[in-house]
């Protein structure tokens, strides 16, 4: 119910991988070596993919070179 109503909301999209998104993760996972990171580093090479802006907490986000990143907790500058 709770996934429902985020993907309700204005601006949000489920985005799927596209035909560059193999050469994407590679670079991602080249960043972070893989590891523990390999979920991230999917969510990254996502968004690179389709120019999209991720919102998260993890401050693991910063390490992708080329992602969008918001933290939605912290305060714009």
């Amino acid at each position: 119910q709770r996934v429902g109503s985020w993907l309700e909301q204005p601006g949000v999209s489920v985005l799927n991988p596209g035909s560059r998104h193999l050469s994407e993760l590679r670079i991602t996972l080249t960043a972070t070596g893989g590891g523990p990171l390999t979920t991230d580093a999917h969510l990254a090479a996502l968004a690179i993919e389709h120019q999209a802006e991720l919102h998260s907490n993890d401050l693991d986000f910063s390490r992708f070179a080329g992602l969008r990143w918001h933290n939605p907790l912290a305060a714009r500058s």
